[in-house]
Parts: structure tokens; sequence; C-alpha cells
């Protein structure tokens, strides 16, 4: 989009801000945060400048984010980096993992509260249907090919995606359906996102 509008050439989706911030989990979590209502996992950014130029973690251990907790690269899409490595039980197990992971993934991570629960996508198509927020779909993983915490991951989306299936609408009360559809609503108001789109939310058990 950023080259397409300097040539002055249209283009269909969002502008290069709008791209560039939703793929910075943690800045995107700041804006939905303080732009609506919409909750999300308790979560920080950690880079090794935190963890060794002075910034210690809690004397817990804990980084101040709730156990369990699931680590992410903050500036990759598509779930690269996230397995089931990712997640940890315990302090020890965090520090672990978020060594590892700082070495692959420098520029920092998303340390965020595990959700057990199931994957729900919501897509958005601008000017259908009103708002043009659709229904909520959930992502069913076949069995054999699902991970112990029930990701969604690279693995899946890009080279076992046979195994997965798209429910629609997804399998939860309607009640629930209607607020995940108002709260992708809010996020696509948040964030700026414009003619197509999909939030995806992980809907605690």
């Amino acid at each position: 989009p950023a080259l397409f509008e300097e040539l002055a050439i249209p283009y269909t989706g969002s502008d290069a801000y709008v791209l560039t911030t939703t793929l910075d989990k943690w800045l995107t979590k700041v804006i939905v945060r303080e732009r609506s209502s919409v909750d999300t996992p308790r979560a920080r950014l950690v880079t090794a400048r935190d963890l060794h130029g002075g910034e210690r973690e809690r004397s817990d251990g804990s980084l101040g984010v709730p156990l369990p907790a699931i680590v992410k690269p903050n500036y990759e899409g598509s779930s690269k980096g996230i397995t089931d490595d990712s997640v940890a039980r315990d302090v020890k197990a965090l520090s672990t993992i978020v060594e590892r992971a700082l070495r692959a993934y420098p520029a920092g991570l998303l340390i965020e509260e595990f959700i057990p629960g199931i994957e729900i996508a919501v897509p958005f198509i601008e000017g259908v249907a009103g708002d043009g927020v659709r229904t909520p779909v959930e992502y069913v993983i076949a069995e054999g090919h699902r991970s112990r915490y029930n990701l969604y991951d690279y693995r899946l989306k890009n080279h076992e995606s046979d195994a997965v299936d798209v429910r629609c609408p997804a399998d939860v009360p309607r009640d629930v359906l209607a607020r995940i559809r108002s709260a992708a609503a809010a996020t696509i108001r948040a964030l700026g996102i414009v003619d197509v789109g999909r939030i995806d939310f992980r809907l605690g058990h």
C-alpha cells in the first residue's frame, strides 16, 4: 500500500499504517485496549534490554504476567514462532522459553496470559450487511493433528491445512456469538481497518 500510494495507484484494503500497526502485537493490544471496551489477555512486551540491561523480572520471576503464559514473537505474522513449546506453566519454564525466543526474535516478545480454549475468527467485508462484520467461525482441528494446547499454529496454517475445518457458525451459544461480533466490530473501528479483514479470538473454555 505504501508503494501504491507513492505511485498514485488505487488499491483495496487498509493502508500501510494499519498493516504495520497490526503486525505489532503489543501495539495492537494497546490501541484496542485504549480505544474500545474489548478485553485482551494480560501481557507485557519484553526485549533483551529489559532482561539484561537493567529491568529485571519480578522477584517471583513471573515478569508480571499470570501463569500459564504464552511467549510470542511480537513482530511476526501467521503464528510464526508459536508452538506448544511457547507455553510456560511455571517460572522456570518461562525463563527458559524467553531466553530461547529472544535469540530467535531479538526485536522483542509478547508474553501473554495463556487462554485455554478454541480459535474463533470473524471475517470483515466493508459494506456488507451494515457494519461488514460477518458470522464468527470456528477452526476445528482433526484428531491426531491437534497440539497439546489446541493452538492454530504455523504448522497447521502452512503445512497441514487439510487437517483444519472451518465450522460456520462457531459452535457457541447465540449470546456469545453476538458478543464476539460486537468485539470484532469495536476492534475494527479502533484499528481503522477498512475494506476487508479478519479478527481472531481465543475463546476461553
